[in-house]
């Protein structure tokens, strides 16, 4: 402690413009640039408070470009640069008072500079705590007073040597500042601005510095300390997906210690770093906001949004309010929702309907083909099909040729003349069955005025299908007026003069089934005819 005899007090300014108050908040601090003339690089240097006609040391130091700590105060003397910093951390109220920078010269008067500090305390911003969670961000609320509005501002983490790292200042020409993970935004309405800090990792906790440049010599700042925690509880990032003009609904988990706070769901435009108009402040009750209704479960700790009449996909947060509405507030982000917005399902139906009409009469065009295909088929197989039956032989008549059988033996009867015999040939059933047996009549009558009578004539199949002629021996009888002959029985009795001929003639090809040709035999003077009927697959 010196007696303080002032003969010189004066602030030095790069603009030469003298400044020596300061206002700064309690739990906060203020750091002051204290300058020297040259020569005195080597001296000792000291910040003390003015007290009556004493100025009581607060810190004193002859160690250069390194800090030197005492209680909350710290110095730096930056002999380079012939400065030395000061430092006042966690100020009360009763930090407020006049101070001095002094440059301690031997056998002389020191040399001092004047700094009034005044501590706000009703109102204030305390140092205060952050907890956010990895993955998710953070936007912190930094509180100064009015007559700083103008005043450049700036964001930065402390390291262990005291000065700021990767600092952020805001830019009063622009909405927001963005670098690296980092974004500031000055409310000079509000009296306060924000910091945001996406992408959080642990590796980001620590303590940081809300700050307003004074002057050149003077800042004033409100440390923060962030705590980032990892939490597995609930997701850092998920996917929805709704159809334009539709409706779609989210749900986020949200840590414990989130509970009480008021939740909202922000969409990120733009630059802007997200933005929305309300938020959810109790728990089991609906809040309607434009297109959205917000829910917040405290039970379940599960806040649900649903966002109707869509129109564009975007990236949205589920956030927590911390406070928000004091001045030491924060918003944390927890959840991270990835939208998007497709077409109406109107067209999605209606695509998925063509394809469907078009996979219908592709399979409609496929089953006539295999229908047309198949009655051909069936067509050249059917002539090969046969009727069967227990006591006697049916073929449908267009499946079957007749042919004329001229009768010119003589007969015993001079009143026998020659008569019109037709013959019926009926196919089995299976031509490779030789079991089956091919029965041709032969209506001969021996009285034309008889026509009751009736003669069977035996058919025997051929052993190779195509193209063989068959022969049936048709018998007549000798006796005029005998009424019917059997085909085994009259066989076996009747002589070979009587026997008449009809060559019967099959063929695979349709086109030669009306081809019938007829032949003239003459056996032992007696003559026949012979008739080679042609079978006609297309028809039986």
């Amino acid at each position: 402690m010196k007696v303080f005899i002032i003969f010189t007090l004066y602030l030095i300014s790069v603009t030469g413009v003298s400044t020596n108050k300061v206002t700064a908040y309690s739990g906060g601090g203020v750091m002051i640039k204290c300058k020297y003339h040259e020569g005195y690089e080597t001296n000792n240097k000291y910040f003390c408070k003015e007290k009556l006609i004493l100025c009581d040391d607060q810190i004193k130091t002859d160690d250069k470009n390194m800090w030197v700590h005492e209680g909350r105060f710290s110095l730096y003397d930056n002999t380079s640069a012939k400065v030395f910093w000061v430092l006042m951390r966690n100020l009360t109220v009763e930090d407020t008072g006049t101070y001095q920078c002094a440059v301690d010269k031997y056998l002389q008067t020191d040399t001092y500079t004047a700094v009034k500090v005044k501590v706000i305390a009703a109102g204030g911003v305390a140092s205060k705590e952050v907890t956010a969670y990895a993955g998710g961000g953070v936007n912190i609320k930094c509180k100064y007073e009015d007559e700083y509005k103008t005043k450049l501002k700036y964001f930065c983490k402390i390291g262990n040597d005291h000065w700021c790292l990767d600092q952020i200042t805001t830019n009063p020409n622009t909405d927001w500042t963005h670098q690296l993970r980092s974004s500031v935004h000055d409310h000079r309405s509000a009296g306060f601005f924000s910091v945001f800090i996406r992408e959080l990792s642990v590796n980001d906790s620590g303590t940081y510095q809300c700050g307003v440049v004074v002057s050149d010599q003077l800042h004033t700042y409100t440390g923060v300390k962030v705590n980032v925690t990892e939490d597995l509880n609930y997701g850092r990032s998920i996917s929805e997906t709704g159809y334009r003009g539709g409706t779609v609904n989210i749900s986020c988990k949200y840590p414990e210690s989130q509970r009480s706070d008021p939740k909202f769901l922000c969409k990120i435009v733009g630059t802007d770093v997200c933005a929305y108009k309300t938020s959810v402040k109790e728990s089991g009750r609906w809040i309607n906001e434009g297109c959205m209704s917000l829910y917040d479960d405290r039970t379940t700790l599960l806040f649900t949004v649903t966002i109707r009449e869509l129109t564009g996909s975007g990236t949205y947060w589920c956030g927590a309010e911390s406070d928000w509405e004091s001045d030491h507030g924060y918003k944390v982000y927890i959840t991270q929702i990835y939208l998007t917005v497709t077409g109406s399902p109107s067209s999605t139906v209606i695509s998925v309907l063509s394809v469907i009409l078009v996979l219908l009469l592709m399979g409609t065009s496929f089953l006539i083909v295999t229908l047309r295909k198949r009655r051909k088929t069936q067509a050249s197989s059917k002539g090969q099909s046969f009727h069967k039956s227990s006591d006697s032989c049916r073929v449908s008549f267009n499946g079957c040729d007749y042919e004329e059988i001229k009768d010119t033996r003589s007969h015993s009867l001079s009143d026998i003349g020659a008569s019109t015999v037709y013959s019926t040939v009926c196919l089995p059933t299976n031509p490779s069955d030789p079991s089956q047996t091919i029965y041709a009549q032969g209506q001969l009558p021996t009285n034309p005025s008889d026509p009751s009578q009736t003669v069977y004539t035996l058919v025997q199949p051929p052993s190779h299908f195509h193209d063989m002629d068959i022969y049936s021996t048709a018998q007549l009888p000798t006796i005029p007026f005998a009424s019917s002959v059997g085909p085994i029985a009259q066989l076996a009795s009747t002589s070979a003069e009587g026997l008449t001929y009809a060559a019967v003639k099959f063929h695979n090809e349709a086109n030669s089934s009306k081809h019938v040709t007829r032949e003239m035999f003459k056996k032992e003077h007696d003559s026949c005819d012979y008739a080679t009927v042609n079978h006609d697959p297309g028809g039986c």
